[in-house]
């Protein structure tokens, strides 16, 4: 429907979390079955078919109606905005266990391109990349996940289905988790363009 290229994450274990801090512990082993991942954030030309549908609310950014920035991933969605796109779209968010094996896979590496931090890698404040702040999606090709996932470190937070609990990783079912049933914060993933390289790793949660 929004032409997105979706990727497929076959099933297998993975180790999620680290040893960090407490949010990120118990490293522990999760089962899940095979998934299907946008390959890219959704942009701001994709965005505005939802919104000419009238099953979207239009963003608050105002680089949203820039052709300029039509191939930018589209910012300043809430939780339920991402949701509804989602809906729209035939897809859904992928859960915060998804969301993590497609970005570091099964060998534990720390970021989608492995183990050490490279600030080409992703849009980053880190290092000069041409960008001030957004860079158009599919930029960074070597940043690419194992599974060939784009910008799932920096360039803009991705919103995942769960519901954020700092305790929930010592509870959760050990196939498929979905998250805790309830809560009043949502998680989002990869940081953003502004972000320290702290947040570009695949195990951190923001909220």
């Amino acid at each position: 429907m929004d032409g997105m290229t979706l990727l497929c994450v076959p099933e297998s274990l993975f180790s999620m979390g680290n040893e960090t801090y407490p949010i990120y512990r118990p490293v522990h082993s999760v089962w899940l079955d095979a998934f299907w991942i946008d390959q890219t954030e959704v942009t701001n030309a994709q965005y505005s078919l939802c919104v000419d549908a009238g099953e979207c609310n239009p963003p608050k950014s105002e680089l949203f109606l820039n052709e300029n920035y039509a191939n930018h991933p589209v910012l300043t969605l809430n939780w339920y905005d991402a949701e509804s796109y989602c809906s729209w779209a035939g897809r859904a968010l992928p859960s915060e266990a998804q969301w993590e094996k497609a970005a570091r896979s099964s060998d534990e590496r720390t970021y989608p391109w492995g183990n050490t931090f490279s600030s080409s890698n992703l849009n980053s404040s880190l290092g000069y990349d041409g960008y001030s702040e957004s860079a158009p999606v599919g930029s960074f090709p070597s940043g690419a996940s194992p599974f060939g996932v784009l910008d799932m470190a920096g360039n803009a937070w991705e919103w995942v289905a769960d519901w954020f609990d700092a305790d929930d990783y010592g509870v959760s079912p050990a196939a498929n988790p979905a998250g805790p049933s309830t809560g009043d914060q949502r998680v989002a993933r990869g940081g953003f363009w502004g972000a320290p390289a702290d947040m570009a790793r695949s195990s951190y949660r923001g909220y």
